[in-house]
């Protein structure tokens, strides 16, 4: 579980005239008028390993309510994965698949504020080296 206070994220500009009044990121308004709201995110995984006598082979899965920050409201992003391994000696070659899906989330560029449902693949392969 983790806390993000979004509420604390300033922006500053170069420029003179924004340089000593810190904005809100998502609509470069000032930080007295607009304010992001704080978000807890929650996580819960598990995993499996099969233990061989030459190999490890770990097995996960997982989900995750991750919210983003929006203007006046929350954006509610839920998040499940799975995943797996092979390990062998100092070598781990890993794979993993997340979906990631929002649903009538907002988003501010340049004072237009639209809202939509989105949903994110991604595949991720790593190889870690055990030194």
């Amino acid at each position: 579980m983790t806390w993000t206070q979004w509420s604390q994220h300033e922006y500053y500009d170069s420029r003179w005239f924004y340089a000593n009044n810190p904005r809100n990121p998502l609509t470069l308004e000032s930080m007295s008028d607009d304010e992001c709201d704080d978000t807890f995110t929650c996580r819960f995984g598990l995993e499996y390993l099969v233990v061989r006598d030459e190999s490890v082979v770990p097995l996960r899965c997982g989900l995750a309510y991750d919210p983003g920050p929006a203007v006046d409201e929350i954006n509610e992003y839920y998040t499940a994965s799975v995943g797996m391994g092979y390990q062998r000696g100092r070598y781990m070659l890993d794979l993993a698949y997340e979906l990631r899906c929002g649903r009538d989330v907002s988003a501010n560029i340049r004072g237009l504020t639209t809202s939509e449902d989105r949903m994110r693949h991604r595949a991720v392969l790593s190889l870690i080296v055990y030194l």
